[in-house]
């Protein structure tokens, strides 16, 4: 007996990694969404259909359907740290701060060789943060680096907490869902 496959279908889901979940995927694992399996989110997909044609099949279509998350850059973020050889930082966002976080002095840390030290007060301006140091400190100014965390010869900055006026956390990446979906089909589908 000779047997025709006509259609292929191959699916990947999205499971939690609890017990609970891997039980009840042993026992759904072999039903589709469609026959009322609680499968989980669609990562992958692909549906290949066979046509017979004088007795030998032939591909009629294929069809892939995936959806993916895309890392999107931080909406809120520092472009400028200028440091001087006296007490004070200058911290320059590309968008104004919220005044209520950026004035916590909680929501800074500073550390100039492995010594953690202590801010005075703050003053914020428009996008610029001013940070008034207790002790005086003598720094070469270089290049910075942007991120959570800067970290400049025998300095270390690190932000937490911070938002600006339109609720973005500083330095936060957010993530972009889309799905994919593309079908190719054998030119004799046509000629039916």
């Amino acid at each position: 007996m000779l047997v025709k496959i006509y259609k292929l279908q191959y699916a990947v889901y999205a499971k939690e990694k609890s017990v609970e979940s891997q039980k009840k995927w042993q026992t759904n694992s072999n039903l589709s969404e469609t026959k009322g399996g609680n499968l989980g989110e669609l990562l992958y997909e692909i549906i290949l259909e066979y046509q017979s044609h004088k007795g030998i099949m032939y591909p009629n279509y294929i069809s892939f359907n995936n959806s993916f998350e895309s890392l999107q850059p931080p909406l809120f973020y520092p472009i400028d740290v200028d440091i001087n050889n006296t007490n004070r930082i200058r911290l320059t966002f590309n968008r104004n701060p919220l005044l209520k976080y950026a004035m916590k002095k909680r929501n800074y840390r500073l550390w100039y060789n492995h010594i953690k030290l202590k801010i005075d007060s703050i003053e914020v301006k428009k996008n610029i943060v001013l940070l008034y140091l207790k002790k005086e400190i003598v720094i070469d100014s270089k290049q910075s680096q942007l991120s959570s965390k800067f970290v400049h010869e025998n300095l270390m900055i690190e932000f937490k907490n911070i938002y600006d006026i339109y609720g973005n956390e500083l330095n936060k990446h957010g993530y972009v869902s889309y799905n994919q979906y593309r079908v190719f089909c054998s030119r004799n589908q046509n000629k039916r």
